[in-house]
């Protein structure tokens, strides 16, 4: 059953079904009649809240790499000297960000099947190593094809996504009055780093001239957006080492090995307390926060020979957390079942679905800074058919104009749990995507304000409020109903892999496709072409929904009438 409001957050305790214990790994995540999450585990007695922090940290890294782009991408392009005329630039741009999207959906679902082989972890800081690596290339691209290379190879070893996606759903184990607040951390992460991502790429790109500090710099007149991208690579860095010190598995089996990561972080958290808090204060802090952690979970935190215990019962505070030693785990002591059938009809309705949210939403996210970008028209438009051109802005205040979007979308995501409260989660998804036109078809029309006026500004950020009010409803939304029809836990990461591959290759033919379009209506004196492109795959969308309802939102929706 989709997850309806949350005053039946009292299902949430139903009776587990019964069954074979070896037959556990391959119930479903959910019951049609209730919500109990099935795992061979212990449930977890309270929020994960530390272990969604810490995979926010890990998360936020991403966003940041993949927006700081945006502000400056225009500019880069120029620079390069590869486009024979200005209205080819939108296009060149498009193709370095389709780059990253399209070789991130060949990798997402080989990423989602390693996931359940390997576990989430794992998976996650190769994704953020790979992010790292091609970040310090692109910012010492000297030349189109350079930065083109380094955006594929960035997306090729970032298919991580769909694996964000299943850590937050083993993390919750399914439980209703999770899933709303859990399901809405990662959109809100990142609309936090998009936030932040624009602000960087636009105050720091073309340091020299800009900054004092930077003047007569020999490495920055030659790389002149290398320096968002060393902000961004320590942010990826500092992402890496929370994510390896502190985040724990989920896998339902995997999550059973010992993690030399998670001890090393015990290990640090202890020098710490040692370094800045008295004994006596440090062993009441260390035995609390185990007794809480064995009683959470007593599985995966059982003790593990040639580990040491974190505080030793009978040896001085001294002897607190001595330092690690790395135990090859015997992989045949943790046997994997053999997992469930995964892409069911309503699983692959949803998939197709979000495929086309990603389509709409990444178009709009490319052509609005491509928009601001590009020079105003000399001549006020007068016909509602034959008008081109943007708003003339600069680089940084693109990167104004993305970096507010950001924050509005931070602020905005703490709308979700309320709204899907009142009015469920299905209905919310079918309202977003039967309404997203109207934002993509509005937007082109803007240029008939005046330019530079209060009018402009207001309406400007209007569209941009509705259409992050859209994203932030629709994207939790789906993944919780995705959650929610996925039969076993056993097949989430394939699951979610296959809705992430299907997502970046909808978000790589988007922004080329998109690109193409705004180039072709900047030459041809019809810049509205692209916007009504946009708003045709988000109708799709829409019908997509219509037609499918029945089967992915029909049993919340009678719940939630019910409840009316």
């Amino acid at each position: 059953m989709a997850v309806s409001s949350a005053s039946s957050t009292s299902s949430s305790q139903d009776t587990v079904i019964n069954d074979s214990s070896n037959n556990d790994a391959k119930r479903p995540l959910l019951k049609r009649n209730g919500t109990s999450r099935i795992s061979t585990r212990p449930r977890r007695e309270s929020f994960p809240t530390k272990q969604l922090f810490f995979l926010s940290i890990v998360r936020i890294s991403e966003p940041i790499a993949f927006t700081s782009i945006f502000a400056y991408v225009y500019f880069m392009v120029e620079r390069f000297g590869v486009a024979k005329d200005p209205s080819q630039i939108p296009l060149y741009a498009s193709l370095i960000l389709s780059s990253f999207t399209l070789s991130e959906s060949l990798s997402a679902l080989p990423f989602g099947l390693l996931s359940d082989r390997i576990g989430r972890k794992p998976v996650l800081l190769i994704g953020l190593l790979g992010t790292l690596l091609s970040m310090l290339s692109f910012g010492l691209s000297s030349s189109y094809t350079m930065a083109l290379i380094s955006r594929a190879i960035g997306g090729a070893l970032n298919g991580n996504q769909g694996v964000l996606q299943t850590t937050v759903a083993e993390l919750v184990e399914g439980r209703e009055d999770w899933q709303k607040g859990a399901f809405a951390v990662m959109p809100f992460v990142f609309c936090l780093g998009a936030m932040l991502g624009p602000a960087v790429g636009g105050v720091l790109a073309e340091p020299v001239g800009r900054f004092a500090w930077f003047d007569g710099s020999v490495l920055f007149s030659k790389y002149p957006y290398l320096l968002p991208n060393l902000v961004t690579a320590a942010v990826l860095v500092i992402g890496i080492l929370v994510g390896w010190l502190f985040l724990e598995e989920t896998h339902e089996e995997l999550g059973q090995k010992p993690d030399a990561g998670v001890r090393m972080g015990a290990w640090v958290v202890g020098v710490c307390k040692r370094a800045f808090g008295t004994k006596a204060e440090l062993v009441h802090r260390i035995e609390v926060a185990e007794a809480e952690v064995v009683a959470a979970d007593p599985i995966r935190h059982a003790p593990h020979h040639g580990y040491g215990a974190l505080v030793s019962s009978t040896g001085p505070a001294e002897d607190i957390l001595p330092l690690p030693v790395h135990l090859e785990p015997d992989c045949a002591a943790f046997p994997l079942s053999s997992p469930p059938k995964a892409f069911t009809k309503p699983v692959l309705h949803l998939i197709v679905s979000y495929g086309l949210l990603a389509f709409h939403t990444i178009c709009y996210e490319q052509l609005l800074p491509l928009f601001l970008s590009t020079p105003a028209p000399e001549h006020p438009p007068t016909s509602l058919w034959r008008f081109s051109g943007g708003f003339g802005y600069t680089a940084g205040e693109v990167g104004v104009v993305l970096s507010i979007q950001g924050l509005i979308s931070l602020l905005a995501n703490f709308a979700y749990a309320p709204v899907v409260r009142r009015f469920g989660v299905g209905r919310v998804y079918k309202w977003t995507t039967y309404t997203y036109p109207i934002v993509y078809l509005t937007l082109p029309y803007l240029l008939f304000t005046p330019p530079g006026s209060v009018l402009r500004t207001a309406l400007l950020y209007f569209l941009i409020v509705v259409k992050i009010a859209y994203a932030v409803l629709a994207y939790p939304s789906n993944a919780i109903l995705l959650t929610n029809k996925t039969e076993s836990a056993l097949v989430l990461g394939r699951v979610n892999g296959a809705a992430a591959m299907t997502a970046s290759m909808c978000r790589c033919v988007g922004p080329a496709l998109a690109g193409l379009l705004y180039a072709v209506g900047l030459k041809g004196g019809r810049g509205w072409v692209v916007w009504y492109g946009v708003g045709a795959v988000s109708a799709l969308g829409g019908l997509q929904v219509a037609l499918g309802g029945g089967e992915v939102f029909g049993d919340d929706d009678e719940e939630e009438e019910g409840e009316d």
